[in-house]
């Protein structure tokens, strides 16, 4: 979805990829002017319908034939994506339009680490994920860099009100083989006691979501939690959590023992160069 405030933000030139396969649309704008172009028609109504998931803007003529060359240019601002099924055309769009958001926002390494496993993500129905934005990556969050697929939770969308609706200790799975993410921290106490997971704290809930995905901006990346577990509980996707170096927890006692370290690794005091990062991202995904 492309307000028309969001469209104005836009790096001149940045290419949107359409419905249809192949085919993008070019967001220009005018010199010391507010005026939007899309491929050459001005938009003269902004933002004429603005639903939850549709949003419509009143065109001044109409856009010519879009060549199916038209996502080829530059690549930095073209979402010509790859697309291994036109039935996911839908996942697609929503996927390229929560890369452009992420990277005008200041999270350029998560819209890279999309970009890069953007095979796997559209196969998805839909998704979670919490994002670390650049400036925290460069001054001491590079775990992050290493463990994308550790703050991404598969075919479930979730967002803040869904997440304090929740028990504390439910355990989400993640895209990283056997690694789960844990709610700390029940949610409902508003500003004063936010939920957390593994221990930290949703700094920007709902930062950006549409009908396929939902992010949450974080201050720090987590942590992994060490857990043993002793007896399960039967109970899918929830283990209560009762001892640790918090102080006492809460849940069935008797049934399960959760040990917990969350000292999360220790910064690299080097910072690392782009290129380095990118490496960093294809392992870590």
């Amino acid at each position: 979805m492309y307000p028309s405030d969001y469209l104005n933000r836009l790096i001149f030139g940045t290419k949107i990829e359409t419905i249809l396969p192949g085919r993008c649309l070019t967001v220009t704008s005018a010199a010391n002017s507010t005026a939007i172009f899309i491929s050459g028609a001005q938009i003269t109504r902004p933002d004429l319908y603005i639903g939850d998931h549709v949003i419509i803007h009143g065109l001044q003529g109409f856009i010519s034939h879009v060549s199916p060359y038209s996502c080829s240019m530059d690549k930095m601002t073209s979402l010509n994506l790859p697309h291994p099924n036109p039935a996911m055309a839908l996942n697609r769009v929503m996927l390229a339009e929560a890369m452009i958001r992420l990277r005008v926002s200041g999270y350029s390494v998560l819209a890279l680490a999309m970009r890069i496993k953007y095979a796997e993500l559209v196969t998805l129905h839909n998704m979670t994920i919490f994002a670390v934005d650049d400036s925290t990556i460069f001054h001491g969050g590079h775990s992050y860099v290493h463990s994308v697929r550790f703050h991404i939770i598969p075919n479930q969308m979730l967002k803040l009100a869904d997440l304090e609706s929740l028990p504390v200790s439910t355990v989400f799975p993640t895209l990283e083989s056997g690694e789960t993410l844990t709610i700390t921290t029940p949610g409902g106490g508003g500003v004063m006691s936010p939920v957390r997971i593994n221990y930290i704290k949703i700094k920007y809930p709902n930062l950006i979501y549409n009908s396929k995905l939902v992010i949450h901006g974080l201050a720090s990346p987590f942590p992994h939690l060490r857990q043993s577990i002793a007896v399960s509980t039967g109970r899918s996707g929830f283990y209560p959590i009762t001892s640790g170096e918090y102080g006492s927890g809460v849940g069935d006692s008797a049934s399960v023992d959760v040990r917990q370290s969350t000292e999360p690794a220790a910064p690299s005091p080097v910072m690392k160069s782009v290129v380095e990062m990118i490496d960093d991202i294809h392992q870590g995904l």
